[in-house]
C-alpha cells in the first residue's frame, strides 16, 4: 500500500474550499486537506505496524501554523497540485525531522 505520513487540515476544509472556488472550474479536486511531511511510497501491510509504533515515539510540543502562500505544481497550465504554504516553517521542519530520525532504522 502507498503511505505517507502527513499533519491532517480536514478543520480547515470550508477555508480551503473556498479557496477553489476562486480557481478555474475544469480542476476537480479530492477532498481530502494536509501536509505531507514524509511520503513513504510502497509499504508492505506488516512493515506498517512498525511505522506506526515508531510514530507513536516522537515528542513533540504542539504548536500553531498560519496559512501564508498559494501555489501549484507542476505549472498553471498543467495543475496537479496546489499547495499552501504555512508559517512557521522551523516546527515543521524541525518534526519532518525528527520522524527521518525515526524511521532511519
Amino acid at each position: 500500500m502507498r503511505l505517507f505520513i502527513a499533519i491532517d487540515f480536514n478543520e480547515l476544509k470550508d477555508c480551503f474550499n473556498e479557496l477553489q472556488e476562486d480557481l478555474p472550474k475544469k480542476l476537480s479536486f479530492t477532498k481530502t486537506f494536509h501536509l505531507t511531511l514524509k511520503f513513504l511510497g510502497e509499504v508492505r501491510l506488516n512493515d506498517a505496524d512498525s511505522i506506526i509504533s515508531i510514530l507513536k515515539n516522537i515528542k513533540f510540543e504542539p504548536f500553531t501554523v498560519y496559512l501564508d502562500s498559494i501555489g501549484v505544481f507542476p505549472n498553471e497550465n498543467n495543475i496537479r497540485v496546489i499547495w499552501v504554504g504555512l508559517k512557521p516553517e522551523e516546527k515543521i521542519i524541525a518534526l519532518q525531522n525528527e520522524i527521518d530520525k525515526s524511521l532511519m532504522g
